[in-house]
Protein backbone atom coordinates (compact mmCIF):
# COMPACT_ATOMS: atom_id res chain seq x y z
CA UNK A 1 0.00 0.00 0.00
CA UNK A 2 2.78 2.45 0.91
CA UNK A 3 4.50 1.63 -2.38
CA UNK A 4 1.31 2.49 -4.28
CA UNK A 5 1.02 5.80 -2.40
CA UNK A 6 4.64 6.67 -3.18
CA UNK A 7 4.22 5.84 -6.86
CA UNK A 8 1.03 7.91 -6.97
CA UNK A 9 2.85 10.81 -5.33
CA UNK A 10 5.68 10.61 -7.85
CA UNK A 11 3.20 10.65 -10.73
CA UNK A 12 1.33 13.61 -9.25
CA UNK A 13 4.52 15.61 -8.72
CA UNK A 14 5.62 14.88 -12.27
CA UNK A 15 2.24 16.03 -13.53
CA UNK A 16 2.49 19.15 -11.37
CA UNK A 17 5.86 19.99 -12.88
CA UNK A 18 4.37 19.72 -16.36
CA UNK A 19 1.35 21.84 -15.42
CA UNK A 20 3.49 24.48 -13.69
CA UNK A 21 5.64 25.15 -16.77
CA UNK A 22 5.39 28.72 -18.08
CA UNK A 23 3.62 29.34 -21.38
CA UNK A 24 5.81 29.20 -24.50
CA UNK A 25 6.13 32.40 -26.49
CA UNK A 26 4.60 32.41 -29.96
CA UNK A 27 7.04 31.00 -32.50
CA UNK A 28 6.59 29.72 -36.02
CA UNK A 29 6.23 25.99 -36.73
CA UNK A 30 9.60 26.09 -38.52
CA UNK A 31 11.32 27.65 -35.50
CA UNK A 32 9.65 25.10 -33.24
CA UNK A 33 10.88 22.27 -35.46
CA UNK A 34 14.44 23.66 -35.45
CA UNK A 35 14.39 23.97 -31.66
CA UNK A 36 13.02 20.45 -31.31
CA UNK A 37 15.67 18.97 -33.62
CA UNK A 38 18.38 20.85 -31.75
CA UNK A 39 17.07 19.63 -28.38
CA UNK A 40 16.83 16.02 -29.59
CA UNK A 41 20.39 16.16 -30.96
CA UNK A 42 21.68 17.64 -27.70
CA UNK A 43 19.90 14.97 -25.67
CA UNK A 44 21.24 12.21 -27.93
CA UNK A 45 24.78 13.56 -27.52
CA UNK A 46 24.29 13.75 -23.76
CA UNK A 47 23.16 10.11 -23.59
CA UNK A 48 25.92 8.90 -25.96
CA UNK A 49 28.64 9.29 -23.32
CA UNK A 50 31.39 7.60 -25.34
CA UNK A 51 30.65 9.79 -28.39
CA UNK A 52 30.50 6.91 -30.89
CA UNK A 53 27.20 8.09 -32.40
CA UNK A 54 25.28 5.13 -30.96
CA UNK A 55 23.39 4.89 -27.69
CA UNK A 56 24.21 1.56 -26.10
CA UNK A 57 21.87 -0.22 -23.72
CA UNK A 58 24.08 0.70 -20.77
CA UNK A 59 24.29 4.38 -21.79
CA UNK A 60 20.52 4.57 -22.12
CA UNK A 61 19.83 2.89 -18.76
CA UNK A 62 22.40 5.07 -16.96
CA UNK A 63 20.84 8.19 -18.47
CA UNK A 64 17.34 7.14 -17.42
CA UNK A 65 18.51 6.37 -13.88
CA UNK A 66 20.23 9.77 -13.63
CA UNK A 67 17.13 11.60 -14.90
CA UNK A 68 14.85 9.78 -12.45
CA UNK A 69 17.26 10.49 -9.60
CA UNK A 70 17.46 14.18 -10.52
CA UNK A 71 13.65 14.43 -10.63
CA UNK A 72 13.36 12.53 -7.35
CA UNK A 73 15.83 14.92 -5.66
CA UNK A 74 13.86 17.91 -6.93
CA UNK A 75 10.57 16.42 -5.75
CA UNK A 76 12.07 15.62 -2.35
CA UNK A 77 13.27 19.22 -1.89
CA UNK A 78 9.80 20.48 -2.85
CA UNK A 79 8.06 18.22 -0.34
CA UNK A 80 10.57 18.77 2.51
CA UNK A 81 9.13 22.18 3.39
CA UNK A 82 11.32 22.78 6.43
CA UNK A 83 14.55 21.65 4.76
CA UNK A 84 15.21 19.03 7.45
CA UNK A 85 16.17 16.40 4.86
CA UNK A 86 13.26 14.29 6.13
CA UNK A 87 9.65 14.33 4.99
CA UNK A 88 7.04 14.27 7.72
CA UNK A 89 3.58 12.91 7.14
CA UNK A 90 2.24 16.47 7.39
CA UNK A 91 4.68 17.75 4.73
CA UNK A 92 3.82 14.83 2.48
CA UNK A 93 0.05 15.29 2.68
CA UNK A 94 0.35 19.10 2.42
CA UNK A 95 2.41 18.75 -0.75
CA UNK A 96 0.02 16.21 -2.28
CA UNK A 97 -2.99 18.37 -1.47
CA UNK A 98 -1.29 21.37 -3.08
CA UNK A 99 -0.55 19.38 -6.23
CA UNK A 100 -4.07 18.00 -6.44
CA UNK A 101 -5.57 21.48 -5.89
CA UNK A 102 -3.41 22.97 -8.63
CA UNK A 103 -4.23 20.14 -11.04
CA UNK A 104 -7.95 20.52 -10.30
CA UNK A 105 -7.71 24.27 -10.94
CA UNK A 106 -5.86 23.70 -14.23
CA UNK A 107 -8.44 21.11 -15.32
CA UNK A 108 -11.27 23.52 -14.46
CA UNK A 109 -9.69 26.24 -16.59
CA UNK A 110 -9.17 23.81 -19.47
CA UNK A 111 -12.79 22.65 -19.22
CA UNK A 112 -13.99 26.26 -19.25
CA UNK A 113 -12.10 27.03 -22.49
Amino acid sequence: MKKTVLITAAVLFSAFTAVAQPAMPEISPEEMQEKLISAVKAEFDNIDTDGDGIISHDEFIEYQIAEIRKKGEENFRNIDADGSNDITEEEYFTALKSVMDQLAEKMSRLAAD
